[in-house]
């Protein structure tokens, strides 16, 4: 599953997942609708953006994923250290 809100990287990361031959579940931008997909498909990794806008950070969805459903995420960011700080999720 791909939970990124910029159209563009969302877009580039699910069609070289694809080439690969990975089944891409989303892309979606918002912490709320990866909840709901998780629900429907359960994903074996979620890849998530650390900056979702201001109702949930990536790194809270990442430990709610975690603690919830036992599901893997890579944080997807051009901030590392910030990553790094938060590789408990």
């Amino acid at each position: 599953l791909i939970v990124e809100d910029d159209a563009l990287n969302a877009f580039m990361i699910e069609q070289c997942l694809g080439q690969v031959g990975h089944e891409v579940l989303g892309p979606v931008g918002t912490a709320s609708e990866a909840k709901s997909l998780i629900k429907q498909r359960r994903p074996e990794l979620v890849l998530i953006d650390i900056n979702l806008g201001p109702s949930m950070s990536g790194i809270d969805l990442a430990r709610t994923i975690r603690r919830r459903w036992n599901i893997p995420g890579l944080f997807l960011t051009g901030q590392i250290e910030v990553a790094r700080a938060h590789n408990d999720c």
